[in-house]
């Protein structure tokens, strides 16, 4: 592919719709019974790709916001009239009625990159137009990886409902610009080590050095949850891996994680992970 600077330029007009995946390109894409537990959280399909020339994916009327990100070789995407390099640590966020394009830069070398499609109705904080961020790419592939693998297997709805969760918190974190701020993590942290304490809103923002409102707005941005919202989301996905790492029962799991109620502890359980914890084993 010449790169000069005229064959580069493109405007919304001189673009046409196209998609090409081409023999050589191998994909990994979620499989059918992973479809309740993605639509109810927004995700259309995801996929991991190894695109090899001539793959290319011109969209200039598509309604569904899309977000990729790069861990191997290295793409081009059509941002602001202009076709642009994506390497290994970008993402390139496309929201719904916004016209996007992607290709692999060079013809003869792969580029690998992990993507999701969403439903036209899910409620994310996309930018204005597409645009390229800077994005840890591992955590995103790796959520993606294993909601492919738990679809075209076992596919337990309790599995596939994690998957898909990890998969939305992921996607969200790069629309919102990459990793929380380094004093959430600390407060993060701080939660995780005793789960089982009564938390509240004061306490939360004393230990993060915020005020109440300055950490709901920190938290909102950063999460999508407001800060008691996220703390139930730490003590659900420890209480799932208790649940299926040991023989606890599901009265001891809810005490570790601050229930002293077994029902409210079940209540909370299914609202956040799709599933109670009794069928959580299965």
């Amino acid at each position: 592919m010449s790169e000069t600077q005229d064959n580069l330029r493109q405007t919304a007009a001189e673009l046409t719709d196209l998609g090409v995946i081409g023999e050589r390109t191998r994909e990994r894409i979620t499989h059918r019974p992973a479809g309740p537990a993605m639509v109810s959280r927004g995700l259309r399909v995801a996929g991991l790709s190894e695109a090899y020339s001539p793959y290319k994916m011109v969209r200039t009327r598509w309604q569904q916001g899309q977000l990729l990100v790069s861990y191997g070789g290295e793409g081009l995407a059509w941002v602001g009239g202009e076709w642009l390099p994506v390497p290994a640590g970008m993402a390139y966020l496309s929201p719904p009625g916004v016209p996007h394009a992607f290709q692999p830069r060079h013809p003869d070398s792969p580029w690998e990159f992990a993507w999701v499609i969403f439903t036209p109705d899910a409620e994310l904080p996309w930018p204005e137009h597409s645009s390229l961020v800077s994005a840890d790419p591992e955590p995103l592939r790796d959520a993606i990886l294993g909601l492919w693998r738990e679809s075209r297997a076992a596919a337990e709805a309790a599995h596939l409902a994690v998957w898909a969760e990890l998969t939305l918190l992921q996607a969200r974190r790069l629309l919102r610009g990459g990793a929380r701020p380094e004093r959430l993590r600390t407060l993060w942290d701080t939660i995780e080590t005793n789960l089982a304490h009564p938390w509240t809103a004061p306490e939360l923002a004393a230990l993060a050095c915020l005020s109440e409102g300055q950490l709901r707005v920190v938290c909102q941005q950063e999460t999508g949850n407001s800060p008691l919202e996220q703390v139930t989301l730490l003590r659900m996905r420890h209480a799932g891996a208790l649940l299926l790492s040991t023989e606890a029962t599901i009265e001891h799991v809810a005490r570790a994680v601050g229930y002293a109620n077994p029902f409210a502890f079940s209540t909370a359980f299914k609202r956040v992970l799709g599933v109670p914890p009794s069928h959580w084993r299965r």
